[in-house]
């Protein structure tokens, strides 16, 4: 991976200028996406890493978002695709705390000191909250549409996740 310099910034960028503007449902295929970074060899690695800055670009300053279309490229989805990206995001979320728990619960604390069970026990009940709060507004919230209690509850679940984060 390409560490954090001026060519990569650079190449964000290029491929953001040079995409900010085209229109939803607009496809760009690897090749294409390659010759935007203006890198004369670069490694898909990279180029993913580049996307996924850009990306993050689009969707703060022109309201787009970027997907994969497998084997082919990158393609801007219309809003419409918003609501059920985010869901389909929100998901794979719990399905990883839900991991992460399984995974802490399978430890075995016979062979842990006190401090070190203390901490699992800790991360247990990090993720099992965060899986549970994630599962329960999904069920009560449609993803993707705004209104103010909306935002009320996406500055909760952002307050909540610092609070259990470890800052690490």
């Amino acid at each position: 991976m390409i560490k954090k310099n001026k060519k990569i910034e650079n190449a964000i960028n290029n491929i953001y200028e040079e995409i900010k503007s085209c229109d939803y449902d607009t496809k760009f295929n690897w090749d294409k996406l390659a010759k935007m970074t203006k890198i004369l060899s670069i490694k898909k690695e990279d180029l993913y890493y580049i996307l996924g800055k850009v990306n993050l670009l689009l969707m703060q300053f022109d309201q787009k978002c970027l997907i994969t279309i497998h084997g082919f490229g990158k393609r801007i989805i219309n809003p419409k695709e918003h609501d059920l990206l985010a869901k389909k995001t929100a998901k794979k979320a719990v399905k990883q705390y839900k991991k992460a728990g399984a995974i802490i619960s399978s430890t075995n604390l016979n062979e842990l000191n006190e401090e070190e069970q203390k901490n699992i026990i800790e991360s247990a009940n990090k993720y099992h909250t965060l899986e549970m709060f994630t599962s329960e507004i999904l069920k009560k919230k449609k993803i993707g549409t705004y209104n103010k209690i909306d935002s009320r509850s996406a500055g909760l679940i952002m307050d909540t996740m610092k609070f259990f984060s470890d800052g690490k």
